[in-house]
C-alpha cells in the first residue's frame, strides 16, 4: 500500500499527491512518521508544517497541499483532538508556518485548543513571536 511521506510533500509533485489521494482518501487522515529514523506519527496537516519549519515547503506550497489534503476529506483538527494533543493550529502557530495557520483558521480550525504543554495557537505564536497569527 502506497503512503503519504513528508518527502512526497516536499517533492511538490502535487499531481503524485492528489492521484495518491483519489485511490486512498484515508491517507488524508493517517498518522505520518517524522523521518525514517523518528517514527512518531502525526496527521498529515501537521506534518506540513514540520516541513515548512524546516525549510523544505514553502507555506504557498504547503497550503496547495492542504487544500488537496481536505478535498480529500482531511480533518481540519487532526484526528480526534485530545486536551494535551497539539491539533495542526497549534503545529503551524509553533513552527513558524505563518500562512498555514491563517489557512487552517479560515477553514475553520478551533483557535481555543489547548495541546500538549497547554498553550492554545494564540499562546504558541505570542511565544515564538508570529505577529502575523497573533493578528
Amino acid at each position: 500500500m502506497a503512503t503519504l511521506t513528508r518527502p512526497l510533500f516536499e517533492s511538490c509533485d502535487f499531481d503524485s499527491i492528489e492521484k495518491l489521494l483519489e485511490e486512498e482518501p484515508m491517507l488524508s487522515n493517517k498518522g505520518m512518521p517524522y523521518d525514517e529514523s523518528n517514527q512518531a506519527k502525526a496527521h498529515p496537516l501537521h506534518r506540513l508544517c514540520d516541513s515548512v519549519f524546516s525549510k523544505k515547503l514553502s507555506d504557498e506550497d504547503a497550503i496547495h497541499i492542504a487544500r488537496i489534503l481536505l478535498k480529500y476529506g482531511a480533518k481540519i483538527e487532526g484526528n480526534d483532538p485530545e486536551p494535551t494533543r497539539d491539533t495542526p493550529l497549534v503545529a503551524a502557530s509553533s513552527l513558524h508556518a505563518d500562512g498555514l495557520a491563517l489557512f487552517y483558521i479560515n477553514e475553520g480550525a478551533n483557535i481555543t485548543h489547548a495541546g500538549c504543554h497547554g498553550g492554545t495557537a494564540l499562546h504558541w505564536a505570542a511565544w515564538c513571536g508570529r505577529p502575523v497569527v497573533v493578528k
